[in-house]
């Protein structure tokens, strides 16, 4: 894999002053977009001039660079995860999720787009084909191959009326409880309106009570609770446990509370190692 060297030109949008970001990268706008948000935007003291290649001998600067340099270089741009304060949408492999909660064993996520799937036969999240089909196809596709990286947690399967004859469920994936949707209740979304309704794991009743394994609660557009039959279709937001140092990417500026001086002379001095 090459990369080529880049000049990015910047312009002070107060004082007009002019300078260059060397910058390495496959392609002029990659070489571009890596200074967007740091020195680059709408809320940057900088704006972008032009972007060339640069030049030594009449031959254009290139290097060869591993799969493994690479993303060793992208994840100057992340943030450990335990940085980043419940509420605040991350990037976790490309896929937008909420941050939930910073526990002692990890950091809790919350995807925010939907799964779709019926629960199941009946109301038992440990015995439903919505949990295999997100600790198997879904948990797969959300960590690209590399499922070790989330951590399993136990996941209390107590009804709404207290029976506790579901037990636990020990799991990567599963959406949020009616004790974690109360919790996180204020940092939490509403399922938008075409879904009108989202699966929990919390069942109704189970059968030692009134024989009645079909109702599970969920969240409703409005914020308001209710329960619907398993065996209907509907979304959910899956939940994961994610190590709280890994490195993800946030929609935030974490850089805001460096000086454009420390920021430039940090992106030059990485940038040219």
């Amino acid at each position: 894999m090459k990369e080529y060297k880049w000049s990015v030109g910047l312009r002070h949008k107060a004082t007009k002053t002019r300078l260059s970001i060397y910058v390495w990268a496959p392609t002029n706008d990659e070489a571009t977009h890596k200074l967007c948000g740091v020195l680059i935007g709408p809320e940057c003291e900088y704006e972008w001039t032009g972007t060339g290649p640069v030049y030594e001998n009449n031959q254009t600067v290139e290097r060869d660079i591993t799969p493994h340099q690479s993303l060793k270089e992208d994840a100057y741009m992340k943030t450990p995860v335990s940085a980043i304060a419940p509420g605040k949408v991350i990037s976790y492999h490309g896929e937008p999720c909420i941050v939930l909660e910073h526990r002692k064993d990890g950091t809790l996520l919350m995807d925010t787009e939907w799964v779709k799937r019926s629960f199941g036969s009946s109301n038992n999240f440990a015995a439903s084909p919505l949990r295999s089909h997100l600790n198997g196809v879904y948990l797969d596709s959300i960590t690209q191959g590399h499922p070790d990286e989330v951590i399993t947690r136990t996941v209390d399967l107590t009804a709404l009326n207290g029976s506790k004859e579901y037990g636990t469920v020990e799991c990567k994936v599963a959406p949020l409880t009616l004790d974690e949707l109360r919790e996180y209740h204020g940092i939490l979304p509403n399922p938008n309106d075409e879904e009108a309704f989202e699966w929990s794991v919390t069942p109704w009743s189970t059968p030692c009570v009134d024989d009645d394994p079909s109702w599970v609660l969920g969240l409703n557009s409005d914020g308001s609770l209710s329960l619907n039959n398993c065996s209907r279709t509907y979304g959910s937001r899956p939940a994961f446990l994610i190590p709280s140092d890994f490195a993800v990417e946030d929609d935030s500026n974490p850089l805001e509370k460096y000086s454009t001086n420390e920021l430039v002379a940090e992106v030059n001095r990485r940038m040219n190692t």
